[in-house]
């Protein structure tokens, strides 16, 4: 992998590998650099080892992800010795990056919104469209006034980890999303958000369903 990373790629980096030494609380501070440090390289490994799945931007970003914590679950496992409890602990670790400001964001749009349901909508179309890239496959479904579905088809994340024997990692992605979705509330926004599975929970799919709470003719 280059290494002119994006700038975001060094904010995701330092923010993952400084939170995940703070979980790692029955290690020694010489074991946690070595696990880092483990982790990087093993990571750079495993860019390169998957460098034919990049196919723009995007990806790359997605590759730089996806590699650290498939090097971080690979790292640690062994000082743990149980799966779920570690993927549970990268959900943690992964869940905070960017929280604070994404949290922030969606509060403000709604907050000065006129119809909080449809600028939701309109924003989550718009990252879906902007920031996923080729390796992802969204269909768009429902009448746009009081139902709205958005559904992911293919997902990079997923087929990264499926094709690296461990997909229940996917659900480290998954859980992030709950950063913004945690911030609708149906009873002062007028609309819900359900989400019933995803690709990483064992579905074929995953549905993003969004439905006014009363429905306007």
């Amino acid at each position: 992998m280059p290494n002119n990373k994006s700038f975001a790629e060094r904010s995701f980096r330092k923010h993952y590998l400084g939170t995940l030494r703070k979980h790692l609380t029955r290690l020694s501070k010489s074991q946690k650099n070595g696990i880092c440090q483990e982790i990087e390289q093993l990571s750079s490994k495993l860019a390169e080892e998957n460098d034919a799945i990049v196919v723009d931007r995007a990806s790359r970003t997605h590759l730089y992800m996806t590699t650290l914590v498939l090097a971080s679950y690979r790292v640690i496992l062994p000082y743990i010795k149980d799966s779920e409890s570690l993927i549970n602990m990268l959900e943690d670790v992964f869940i905070g990056f960017g929280q604070r400001w994404i949290k922030l964001y969606i509060r403000f749009i709604l907050w000065f919104s006129r119809d909080p349901f449809l600028t939701m909508i309109k924003a989550t179309k718009k990252m879906t469209e902007n920031n996923y890239g080729k390796t992802f496959k969204f269909e768009y479904s429902g009448d746009g006034i009081n139902h709205s579905v958005i559904t992911t088809k293919k997902c990079f994340y997923y087929d990264f980890f499926v094709a690296n024997d461990i997909p229940e990692l996917t659900r480290v992605f998954c859980n992030w999303d709950k950063n913004w979705f945690e911030e609708i509330k149906p009873d002062k926004h007028g609309f819900k958000f359900e989400r019933p599975t995803t690709l990483g929970y064992g579905g074929s799919e995953c549905p993003s369903i969004f439905t006014r709470v009363n429905n306007r003719d």
